[in-house]
């Protein structure tokens, strides 16, 4: 494929340019190693440049000034479109998540003080959460369990900043089993535990209430 852009001379000419290093006989084998591993993803980038339809015959998609660089772009570009794709699908697979949202808002939404609490809206929604928090939550086990009811999975953000994705929490009815931030970590541990306390508790309350309610009008 590549060949259909560059000959294999201009092909090599680059990788010894980006490598920093002149191909010979006599090289170390940490140098042919160096070659190698650049040769490798410079084949990649052109690889996603073609896979997203570039035109390859523009040097300057063909012969980018900064391989590191430009291989780092078309890798975030490639990942935003199969994250597109996989939030389309996720939606269709999980369509129960969307269809319960608005029920499991009335029972689990909850403001207080600078922080408020509510359901993943969709698939694509949960899909989304994983990627910017960089954890798992986007992964199928999360999706089904949630879709299935077995578990809830709540977003907990700031007042101020309400479509900024902060921390994540996955409940079971009053218990939280478990919470985390951006990379799996627990910023601010002590003030969000407390939070989640305060939260268990309303919850709890509110349960108590909605049993009373329900006593009272079967008597």
């Amino acid at each position: 494929e590549v060949l259909e852009y560059m000959t294999v001379r201009k092909f090599l000419n680059r990788v010894e340019r980006y490598a920093g290093i002149v191909y010979s006989d006599e090289l170390c084998t940490g140098a042919v190693t160096e070659i190698r591993k650049t040769a490798g993803r410079y084949l990649d980038y052109l690889h996603m440049r073609m896979e997203k339809g570039y035109d390859l015959h523009n040097t300057i998609f063909a012969y980018p000034a900064d391989l590191e660089h430009a291989h780092e772009q078309m890798v975030d570009e490639i990942n935003a479109v199969r994250n597109e794709r996989k939030k389309v699908e996720m939606d269709k697979r999980y369509p129960a998540i969307r269809e319960k949202y608005r029920g499991l808002c009335r029972h689990y939404c909850y403001r207080s003080g600078e922080l408020f609490i509510r359901p993943v809206r969709s698939g694509a929604e949960m899909v989304e959460e994983g990627r910017k928090l960089h954890h798992c939550v986007g992964g199928s086990n999360y999706l089904k369990k949630h879709n299935d009811g077995k578990s809830v999975i709540l977003l907990l953000r700031h007042t101020d900043a309400p479509d900024i994705a902060c921390i994540t929490v996955e409940m079971r009815k009053t218990e939280i089993l478990q919470w985390y931030g951006a990379y799996d970590k627990k910023n601010d541990k002590e003030t969000v535990e407390e939070w989640l306390k305060n939260y268990v508790q309303y919850l709890k309350k509110e349960e108590k209430n909605d049993s009373e309610r329900i006593i009272r009008a079967a008597g």
